[in-house]
């Protein structure tokens, strides 16, 4: 249970589940980048955010991850719309695997302002 707990993400609503993809995706970004300047080995090399296919990440997240994890919890718990939910997004994220267009030359901006928007929005307490 607490596993599944820590790997929910793919088994949220669609909104939340993008939201706090693109949160942790850019905290990779973040942390590649630093490891990069620092002359350290990177240790997330698929997260450059030069090259990276953030909808391709969250694809291979639920194939080695998640989906093994929660058919068995769900199935135990009798939740089968968490694992619904969890195909329903990862077929949105396969769609957006082709079309995406990895941030260039360290342009995070549009990853950044979405993150402002929307910590903006939770912190105002707004529920959209």
């Amino acid at each position: 249970m607490v596993k599944c707990a820590d790997i929910a993400n793919p088994t949220r609503e669609w909104r939340l589940c993008h939201e706090w993809a693109l949160r942790i995706v850019q905290e990779y970004f973040d942390q590649t980048a630093e490891e990069v300047e620092r002359k350290l080995p990177v240790t997330m090399k698929g997260f450059d955010r030069e090259t990276c296919n953030v909808p391709l990440t969250q694809c291979t997240f639920v194939d080695m991850f998640a989906r093994e994890t929660f058919t068995g919890w769900c199935e135990f718990a009798a939740l089968p719309h968490l694992l619904t939910r969890l195909e329903e997004n990862y077929e949105r994220w396969k769609t957006q695997a082709s079309d995406w267009e990895p941030q260039r030359n360290n342009d995070n901006a549009n990853l950044l302002a979405l993150r402002e928007k929307q910590w903006r929005r939770i912190s105002s307490g707004d529920k959209q």
